[in-house]
């Protein structure tokens, strides 16, 4: 099994906890990488009450045994990447990784690996910790939450259902 290390440009994650379907498309900045606004948006889909995660990153690709990533002045030779991770409560959570060149304006992709079970890296069980806490719903605070998010420049889609649901809560 080969070892690769990703790094993480931006990306999309997604929830969905019963009719209640979120996406958050989070702006991260290179220099400060994903960790924090993961857990944002994390805690914001698990006070709506998600008992499932999803997550796309795209990044770029390398084998861990690479002694120097390959990267110069004259270019970047690491493989673009888009990362697919999942999580469900009571499940093992799964990864995907999907490579994929970009020529101009054309976009081809190559063979996908399905890594299930005994995934490696933090993204796939960081989702995997959220779910299983089983944190109970609690809407005002998913509100509060989803506007922390908005403020620190993320961007939040909220399906209908979950804005009806928060427009409640804010008595709209």
């Amino acid at each position: 099994r080969k070892r690769i290390h990703i790094q993480i440009e931006r990306g999309s994650i997604g929830f969905q906890a019963g009719v209640i379907h979120l996406a958050l498309r989070i702006d991260i900045g290179l220099e400060n990488g994903i960790e924090g606004p993961m857990v944002e948006a994390v805690a914001g889909a698990l006070a709506l009450g998600a008992d499932r995660l999803a997550a796309a990153l795209p990044g770029r690709a390398w084998s861990m045994d690479d002694p120097v990533v390959p990267v110069t002045e004259d270019g970047d030779l690491r493989q673009r990447v888009l990362l697919c991770a999942t999580a469900r409560r009571g499940e093992d959570p799964s990864t995907w990784l999907l490579p994929f060149d970009v020529d101009g304006q054309s976009l081809s992709w190559h063979e996908t690996v399905l890594e299930d079970g005994d995934c490696e890296g933090w993204v796939p069980h960081a989702l995997q910790v959220g779910v299983d806490a089983g944190w109970e719903p609690d809407i005002p605070g998913a509100a509060g939450q989803l506007a922390r998010c908005t403020a620190l420049g993320h961007e939040v889609f909220l399906a209908p259902a979950g804005s009806d649901l928060l427009d409640q809560v804010a008595g709209r």
